[in-house]
């Protein structure tokens, strides 16, 4: 029998977005310091997840929820590189190893 070994979930603060009552997980969850939960989101028709974030200046805005761990884990090469590719092409698996920046033309 092969044993699973638990998942490490590391988190970081998300500040990029003027949003820095929120934080990311590494497996791609989106957790509000606000409300003390961690978001649930909403899947578009497109299957992406959608959140919905208030800034720091309490306006209110929707974010996919691949840009939001995107912003936090991966690393932008340029500033060509202005969306979040899934590797494995399952538009809600939103895990930060599943996910890169890319440009337009990838």
């Amino acid at each position: 029998m092969t044993q699973l070994l638990p998942v490490q979930e590391n988190w970081g603060q998300l500040t990029a977005l003027n949003s820095s009552r929120y934080y990311g997980s590494t497996l791609g969850r989106v957790f509000s310091t606000r409300s003390n939960n961690i978001l649930k989101g909403h899947k578009r028709s497109d299957g992406y997840i959608e959140v919905n974030i208030t800034d720091d200046n309490g306006v209110k805005h929707k974010y996919l929820a691949h840009t939001v761990i995107a912003t936090i884990f991966c690393v932008k090469l340029s500033e060509a590189h202005d969306s979040v590719d899934h590797w494995d092409g399952v538009r809600d698996n939103n895990v930060s190893s599943n996910l890169r920046w890319a440009t337009r033309s990838e």
